[in-house]
């Protein structure tokens, strides 16, 4: 598949006059028909998918109150795969929330993340699954994607069981492997200075 590259060890800075500094960052991912793919879900929700318990929602906003919102995403499509990771802080405040974004991806990747962590996430995604398909428009979108990525006839039944298999192990590899990449980093704010902390 296409993967995205290295963001290399400068943020892309945009100056703009706006009340907060806006970040966008992303590395490479797995594809959705990766047998990794069900690893990489709980990853992202680990980092930053379940905004109650996720590294990012912890550490940038509730810990420190540096950002108004701090989530992840997990894109696993058929020729690429990506994750992306969002906050937004003051402008007076934005070095020091990349600086503490940049030790959450290096201590996720050199520590790896818990078990406890690993038990939350999946506890989460599995509990939550049923609430995303609540009307006819999600349950027909989650219907077509299904069809579109060959996942069967039996993937309703399947999918929890399929996350519940993902072990710790897996998770801190995929940890490992993922966030050696430098993400690409896109800073939109004021006088935004670009440098990787």
């Amino acid at each position: 598949g296409v993967q995205p590259a290295d963001g290399g060890d400068k943020a892309v800075a945009v100056d703009k006059t706006i009340p907060q500094t806006v970040f966008r960052a992303s590395v490479p991912g797995v594809l959705r028909n990766d047998p990794r793919y069900y690893t990489f879900v709980v990853l992202n929700n680990i980092l930053g998918g379940n905004l109650m318990t996720s590294r990012m929602g912890s550490e940038i906003r509730d810990k420190r109150g540096l950002a108004y919102y701090a989530y992840s995403e997990a894109g696993g499509f058929e020729h690429t795969g990506f994750m992306t990771m969002s906050f937004a802080t003051r402008n007076a405040q934005a070095q020091e929330a990349v600086g503490i974004f940049m030790d959450i991806l290096r201590q996720l990747r050199d520590k790896g993340a818990t078990q406890e962590e690993l038990d939350e996430s999946k506890r989460y995604l599995t509990g939550s699954f049923p609430l995303g398909l609540d009307s006819q428009n999600s349950l027909a979108e989650y219907l077509d994607s299904m069809q579109r990525y060959r996942l069967g006839i039996d993937y309703l039944a399947k999918r929890n069981h399929l996350l519940e298999a993902v072990t710790l192990q897996q998770v801190n590899a995929l940890a490992k492997e993922l966030f050696t990449h430098k993400p690409l980093l896109v800073m939109v704010g004021p006088h935004s200075e670009g440098a990787h902390q």
